[in-house]
């Protein structure tokens, strides 16, 4: 029973001239509506009390009808918006109240029949959004017209059942086993795993009376994707390793204070075509180093091929020594692009350093297990400096997150600019992406230096947000220059010395012309005393040359004389600016992909080819003088003169002016 000191919606009250259902409340007004003639009226709380003191209600013997809500404040509260606006409809279509305005509509006159008020109200409804069918309509009514407002909620409960009660239990244990096997398999689909569960009840039951009903498809795949989660064997292989690799933990933040406690450095392929040193139109492999506090990439590399050690090095050269002047750093004050904190201190000779960007030391560098990474050359750079190398757990792609996540917009931010951009699979890649015009790759190398000094390190990043106003993105420069401030912390950079010392070095001879290097020639003034120097024993003097693999427009060479570092030039370098030189290089790299060439083992297989048909030719021509000389000797010893054999008989005069025309013939015709 319910509180005798309450009224809830949809109850039913014995008054004195009647049962009355409760259906509406509105300004200090109940609404009840007469179950013996349909009509509607309107009390106070006074009258309603002195009407019924004790407000029985009548007992509700339907226990299967949800409960309605205490008040009509609640009722309202647990209404859709469409169910609100559907409300005023619904009394009209009842009892003629105006939906709009506040004067009856002679077409919903409740004198008229149900079935024409509903027609012109499905109209009305329609004009405003809310379309239904007749018969939608009419059951919406009913429930107004059984529950009041009460009846405006969906009154449909959700099931709340076991995930498998619907299936038997070995059809479960069974499609377990199934799905088991499927781990680091290619994708499939639920009805092949379906056919395979059919096959697994045959064999399991035999007899088809004692065999459990078979799922559908949809009720398998439904099976499956509770059982497997993000491990649904119908889901791409690359899709299910990586959520493999998911740790399943609470994910926590590594939190850097300063810039450069944290740094991590991956490898990947560049997802642009270029043009490598040697002509070849290849994708280069791009390895970064970014900072995890700020976002700033402090340095980075692209190699022909996967990286080496040494090219991870050279690398961090470029990282500890700070970035030089280039021509475009002009575009700075062009974009009105502040400098970094440190700037007014630095004047005269450190004026020739970039002050646009961060300069930030690698405390600790985050890398992973790959065998360039635990090369000695790294090994051996880091400890030098006092850099703390730290290996990622095996399989952990959230480790190194936010460099794998740079690699993403390197590619559609810059990559995707570029001639010859494939994509970040497969399906993106075009067919003609390789025959388009690509850059050089040290083109790509100062285009994306460029890039990174200018967009990169003054662009939002979304992953600086700022927790407290979440509506603001820092940039890594405005970050690195909030951090700097914080923890006023400023490495002293390396100077050139550390850098060409960081390079990856070999030996070579100092020739008149200078030195060979990858099938380059280079040369300097400063060399004139190491030329063509002899030792004791005669041999040729080698000297150590250290070079930069993805700038091969200089190489160094320590001098003999004082020690310092000789820096040589590309001698064919300054030849490339001339006019049109660099485009007849590319037509000319064109053409060789296009016509077949001949190697070096293919030249000396033809060559011999060539030698051989020349000798049988010549052996062939031999033989045909020696059988005439014979062919000759053997007339002489038969008394015929040789010679004579040979003579023509000669013809009678008359007989040879025969063979002449015959002029006068020739005239009659």
């Amino acid at each position: 029973m319910n509180n005798q000191h309450s009224i809830t919606l949809g109850q039913s009250l014995e008054l004195d001239d009647g049962c009355y259902r409760f259906v509406a409340y509105q300004s200090g007004f109940f609404k009840l509506r007469s179950e013996t003639t349909d009509e509607c009226v309107l009390f106070t709380a006074i009258e309603l009390a002195r009407l019924s003191p004790a407000w029985s209600p009548v007992n509700v013997t339907d226990l299967s009808r949800p409960p309605v809500a205490s008040s009509l404040a609640a009722e309202l509260e647990a209404l859709s918006a469409d169910d609100l606006a559907l409300w005023p409809h619904l009394q009209e279509l009842v009892d003629g109240t105006p939906a709009v305005g506040s004067e009856p509509r002679p077409e919903y006159d409740p004198r008229l029949p149900m079935t024409r008020r509903r027609g012109a109200k499905l109209l009305e409804l329609e004009r405003l959004g809310i379309p239904m069918s007749e018969r939608t309509l009419q059951r919406r009514v009913a429930s107004f017209k059984e529950h009041g407002v009460a009846g405006l909620r969906d009154r449909r409960t959700s099931r709340n059942e076991r995930a498998f009660h619907r299936v038997d239990e070995d059809v479960v244990t069974l499609l377990k086993q199934i799905l088991a096997g499927y781990t680091g398999r290619t994708a499939t689909s639920y009805a092949a795993i379906r056919a395979e569960l059919a096959v697994a009840l045959m064999d399991a039951f035999p007899d088809a009376r004692e065999r459990p009903t078979m799922p559908s498809v949809s009720s398998v795949a439904r099976y499956v994707k509770m059982l497997t989660g993000d491990q649904d064997p119908t889901l791409p292989g690359a899709q299910r390793q990586t959520a493999g690799l998911r740790p399943q933990r609470t994910f926590r933040q590594r939190l850097s204070l300063a810039p450069g406690d944290e740094c991590q450095m991956d490898t990947t392929v560049f997802d642009a075509f270029v043009r490598m040193p040697d002509g070849r139109v290849e994708r280069p492999h791009l390895t970064t180093l970014i900072d995890a506090r700020t976002r700033s990439v402090i340095g980075f590399n692209f190699t022909d091929g996967a990286p080496s050690g040494e090219d991870h090095a050279a690398l961090l050269a470029r990282t500890l020594v700070p970035q030089p002047l280039r021509p475009w750093n002009s575009l700075y004050a062009e974009l009105d692009l502040p400098e970094m904190p440190w700037a007014p201190y630095v004047d005269g000779e450190e004026h020739r350093h970039d002050t646009h960007r961060p300069y930030i030391f690698p405390r600790r560098i985050l890398i992973d297990n790959g065998q360039d990474y635990r090369s000695g050359t790294l090994h051996a750079a880091c400890g030098r400096y006092g850099i703390d190398l730290t290996e990622a757990p095996p399989k952990s792609a959230t480790t190194k997150a936010k460099v794998e996540r740079n690699f993403g917009s390197t590619s559609t931010m810059f990559a995707r600019h570029l001639p010859g951009y494939v994509g970040g699979d497969t399906q993106q890649k075009g067919e003609g992406s390789a025959k388009e015009d690509v850059l050089e790759l040290r083109t790509v190398a100062e285009l994306f230096d460029q890039w990174l000094a200018i967009v990169w390190q003054n662009r939002q990043h979304e992953g600086l947000v700022d927790p407290l106003e979440p509506s603001t993105a820092h940039t890594p420069n405005t970050m690195y220059a909030a951090s700097l401030e914080l923890t006023g912390h400023f490495m002293i950079p390396l100077g050139e010395d550390d850098y060409i010392e960081l390079m990856r070095r070999t030996e070579r001879t100092v020739q008149s012309d200078g030195i060979e290097l990858n099938g380059r020639r280079y040369d300097s003034p400063y060399l004139a005393p190491m030329r063509l120097q002899k030792d004791a024993n005669g041999d040729s003097v080698k000297v150590h040359v250290h070079f930069d693999k993805s700038d091969p427009s200089q190489v160094w060479v320590r001098s003999s004389d004082d020690g310092g570092w000789i820096t040589c030039e590309w001698t064919a370098d300054a030849g490339l600016a001339r006019p049109n030189e660099r485009r007849m290089l590319a037509n000319a790299a064109a053409l060789a992909d296009k016509n077949k060439s001949l190697t070096n083992d293919d030249a000396h297989l033809v060559t011999v080819r060539l030698r051989q048909d020349a000798q049988a030719t010549e052996k062939q021509r031999r033989a045909e003088e020696r059988e005439a000389k014979k062919a000759k000797k053997k007339k002489a010893k038969s008394g015929q003169h040789a010679d004579l054999a040979d003579i023509q008989t000669i013809r009678p005069r008359n007989e040879r002016l025969a063979d002449y025309l015959n002029f006068e013939e020739l005239g009659s015709l």
